[in-house]
């Protein structure tokens, strides 16, 4: 073997050993660009469901503000509604006749005197008559025995607040029942 022989000898062993070294780092080099393509996607996936999660408890608190509004709404509405039910009550009642009043009036008395015995009467000041004290009511009477310690309201205003109040449920359901 000659001198030249030797040196392409040496020449192809180097050539072979650095392209394996080449071919190794580029082996090494598509391992760690797959792997760091694997992580970015990753990344990717857990940034698109944290950022879904977000959207989706935004559109959730929006729905419930909206839903929560519009209860709020409805309630104002029907309390609205009941306040004018109310409202038109009174106004009917107080419209009613003088004569349709006093037969009221001279029936709770009745009723007051059997049960609660004498005392003083109150009625409303448009409905005084002799004998009869003024009280800033609707109608009816208010009747109060004799010692002042005992008064029986039967006023229109705690007659229609106790009907009312009994009748809430049934009321409700008769305006908003669809």
């Amino acid at each position: 073997m000659t001198l030249e022989d030797v040196k392409e000898d040496i020449l192809a062993r180097a050539k072979l050993e650095a392209d394996n070294e080449i071919a190794k780092a580029n082996r090494e080099k598509e391992k760690k660009l797959k792997k760091t393509q694997k992580e970015i996607e990753e990344e990717k996936k857990e940034l698109k469901k944290k950022h879904d999660d977000e959207l989706e408890s935004i559109r959730l608190n929006a729905e419930r503000e909206v839903t929560s509004f519009e209860r709020k709404l409805e309630k104002n509405q029907k309390q609205e509604i009941v306040l004018s039910f109310k409202k038109k009550l009174y106004e009917q009642i107080s419209r009613l006749e003088k004569k349709q009043k006093r037969k009221h009036i001279a029936s709770l008395k009745k009723f007051g005197k059997k049960n609660f015995g004498e005392g003083s009467v109150y009625v409303s000041e448009k409905d005084t008559e002799k004998g009869e004290n003024a009280m800033d009511i609707l109608g009816g009477v208010v009747i109060e025995n004799k010692t002042s310690k005992t008064r029986v309201d039967m006023s229109y205003d705690k007659i229609i607040i106790d009907i009312l109040d009994e009748n809430t449920s049934e009321i409700q359901k008769l305006l908003f029942e669809k």
